[in-house]
């Protein structure tokens, strides 16, 4: 972790909710990218790791504000990785569940954010947001990469974050790499504005002026040597969109939305071609973005199908396609 990585922990641990509905809103974005609820012998339990001691005693706190629950701390460390802390709650998890937004009212998982919180007012983002980072985020150094991003357990989690960012204006994009789904903030503007609606302003202001410090000089041919390993990277993206496509057109067949069914079939017909290209390919035209986000939900869709039938997935064929 960078240091300022550890100044924005620090930071966001000395804030205390301004009532309950920021603690709730906080809580729900923990355990949904951090947490589950887990069954052993018939008996349910809350659990989360978390990369300190310190996080989890903050969560351990909010649960016991919000639903005089007491909560279990350990350490955790599993093989190759740094140390965690572990967090089980088994009191009232039922209610608990529920009222976080892991399920819903009829006992089934929910997948994405909490209704409830997606509909809240805008004052609600920051604290969801800090939820999220101190469970599962990661700010990179402005020397390298002006991001910060959340890794979230699946693809409507990764939209439902990136969409309170996008209510108070703060762009946002959601990369999915091996089925791991990444809600990303991207530029030091923008990564400013959502610390500081996490509650991190100090950091904030650190963030700022280590972008304008970082240096920019790079020589003409190690910019030469970017662009063709950008090209090098596009082409090999599109490739492999191309075979996972043509996999879930295989396990789709007729059951695909007609957008999606469009996009995948200029993906095919063009596989070389860049996602901007491709989006004048369709009726009416579409942005990079538009159609990006259509192929990540043809491939996850054919994805869930594929593991519900217990057959191979599109990434398998792109895995079988390399081994030949």
């Amino acid at each position: 972790m960078t240091l300022l990585h550890t100044s924005v922990v620090k930071e966001l641990l000395s804030i205390k909710p301004a009532h309950q509905n920021e603690a709730l809103a906080e809580l729900m974005t923990i355990f949904r990218c951090g947490g589950k609820i887990v069954e052993k012998d018939g008996v349910y339990s809350l659990e989360a790791f978390f990369t300190s001691e310190k996080i989890a005693g903050r969560v351990a706190h909010l649960l016991h504000a919000l639903f005089q629950v007491p909560s279990t701390i350990t350490s955790a460390q599993r093989s190759g990785q740094r140390p965690r802390a572990k967090l089980v709650c088994t009191e009232d998890v039922a209610k608990i569940g529920l009222k976080l937004g892991l399920y819903n009212i009829h006992a089934n998982p929910v997948r994405g954010l909490p209704a409830t919180l997606v509909g809240a007012n805008k004052s609600h983002v920051g604290p969801a947001w800090r939820g999220a980072f101190l469970s599962a985020g990661k700010l990179h150094d402005p020397l390298r990469n002006c991001t910060i991003d959340i890794l979230c357990p699946t693809m409507e989690a990764a939209y439902g974050l990136g969409g309170l960012a996008r209510r108070v204006d703060i762009p946002y994009r959601v990369r999915e790499a091996r089925g791991v789904y990444r809600v990303e903030v991207r530029e030091p503007i923008p990564v400013a504005d959502i610390l500081r609606r996490m509650g991190a302003t100090a950091s904030a202001s650190q963030w700022e002026q280590a972008c304008k410090d970082r240096t920019i000089e790079v020589p003409v041919h190690r910019l030469e040597n970017f662009d063709d390993a950008n090209l090098r990277r596009s082409a090999t993206a599109a490739k492999i969109a191309t075979i996972r496509v043509r996999r879930a057109f295989e396990i789709l067949g007729n059951d695909i939305p007609q957008n999606l069914k469009e996009a995948g079939q200029a993906r095919i017909c063009h596989p070389e071609d860049s996602l901007s290209v491709l989006g004048t390919y369709l009726h009416p035209q579409a942005s990079k973005d538009a159609v990006a986000g259509r192929l990540r939900r043809l491939t996850s869709m054919a994805d869930k199908v594929a593991e519900d039938r217990g057959i191979p997935t599109t990434l398998d064929a792109v895995k079988e396609a390399q081994q030949n």
